[in-house]
């Protein structure tokens, strides 16, 4: 074993050096490490002491060797064999591959993360790969994962994650991890041919109590490829059906400032030839109104596009739309709905800003808990389980003075 101590900043004096770490040795940073040529193997551990960056240069791990400091910005890196990357922040280089490694981004002592300028930034997830990013992780320059297998996945966790990039192809899989999900700022294409697997909701703290907001896909125009249907190409549902069991949603409304509610800006399936499809799921409960009052998950989407020969197979899942269905035929096991495109409050989609009707039912709810008997999901604007402050703020938000009868404090306490 053999330890090398770099004291202060490190900056490599000549672009043709290069640092071999062989068998156990560790190599210790108390500040920025930049540029050179790293190869690091067997159980070897770059560590930066005071979670420093690393800039630029080429890093190749192997073997379980591992390298942990504050962000990447800049270079190329190709973690394999187990390697690990651990950062306390950012993962910003000019290229990653992840054969066999893995990468994960997270959150240091509460500080939030601020990723540095977009770099032309291309991911190859390859051999079972793995990227994690925890909590407060901000990606803004990624342009496309691209995962040979299906064993590769690219999983998000943390309240404060968002993702910035125009693109994504991954052949894997794409996960919304415990704690977490996927923040979309801007417009964003994901092309996915295996699973789009939504395993739990972002979850965010507001006085003291747990507030969970579905996995957000606003603005992401998703296209999936079908696979043989007695192994299909799936997309998990996540947000509440609420027709389910009783209708709470007669006139087919679909809230767009909802935080219940999330849907996709576009769908696209395409053809893989014969007995190839997509497949609808609902394996996973992502809102406390499908855990409390046991409502199915359906999936909500602005436009639908089936391409000629492929199959969508809902699975008895609704499928709600709002804009354009093209080639509705190739979808199996439901009936779209056409739904209207509004904002909360406005629960029979006449968009009348003064509305009796609507004024009366948020009322009829007010101060509701999720097993009383008035309780209105569609109501519970934050999906939180209850209607209080919260949802009455919104509603006046959206639709102006509403008089509400009495104070409610907590209504399920």
């Amino acid at each position: 074993s053999i330890v090398m101590n770099i004291l202060g900043d490190y900056t490599a004096g000549d672009d043709t050096l290069i640092f071999r770490m062989r068998t156990n040795t560790n190599v210790n940073v108390t500040g920025r490490t930049t540029g050179a040529d790293w190869e690091i193997e067997d159980r070897s551990v770059f560590k930066s002491l005071s979670h420093e960056p690393i800039v630029q240069g080429i890093w190749r791990l192997f073997d379980n060797s591992t390298v942990d400091a504050a962000t990447v910005e800049e270079g190329e890196w190709i973690v394999n064999d187990n390697a690990r990357v651990i950062l306390t922040g950012d993962m910003q280089p000019e290229s990653l591959t992840v054969d066999g490694g893995s990468v994960t981004c997270q959150e240091l002592l509460g500080m939030d993360v601020v990723a540095p300028d977009v770099f032309a930034f291309t991911t190859i997830i390859n051999d079972g790969g793995t990227i994690v990013a925890t909590q407060n992780a901000i990606h803004q320059g990624i342009r496309d994962a691209i995962a040979d297998n299906v064993d590769s996945t690219l999983q998000y966790g943390g309240a404060k994650n968002s993702y910035t990039t125009p693109d994504i192809t991954l052949n894997g899989r794409i996960v919304a991890v415990a704690l977490g999900g996927i923040k979309i700022k801007n417009t964003m294409e994901l092309n996915v041919s295996d699973k789009v697997e939504i395993n739990a909701a972002i979850v965010r703290k507001e006085s003291g109590a747990t507030v969970t907001i579905p996995f957000q896909t606003e603005g992401i125009t998703l296209t999936m490829e079908e696979n043989t249907c007695t192994s299909p190409s799936t997309l998990e549902v996540f947000s509440p059906d609420y027709k389910d069991t009783t209708d709470f949603n007669p006139d087919n409304v679909l809230f767009t400032d909802s935080e219940c509610v999330n849907y996709w800006s576009s769908l696209i399936i395409t053809d893989n030839g014969t007995n190839a499809c997509v497949k609808l799921v609902d394996n996973n409960s992502s809102s406390p109104i499908t855990d409390t009052i046991g409502y199915s998950e359906a999936l909500y989407v602005k436009d639908i596009t089936i391409k000629a020969n492929a199959e969508l197979n809902a699975n008895g899942i609704k499928i709600y739309y709002t804009g354009v269905l093209t080639n509705g035929s190739g979808i199996t096991g439901t009936t779209p709905i056409q739904a209207s495109a509004t904002v909360y409050g406005d629960f029979d989609g006449d968009q009348e800003e003064s509305d009796l009707d609507d004024e009366t039912r948020f009322t009829d709810a007010w101060c509701t808990c999720s097993d009383d008997n008035d309780y209105d999901p569609l109501v519970d604007w934050d999906c939180d389980g209850d209607v209080d402050n919260d949802d009455f703020d919104q509603f006046k938000a959206n639709w102006g003075t509403i008089t509400v009868p009495g104070v409610c404090g907590d209504p399920c306490n």
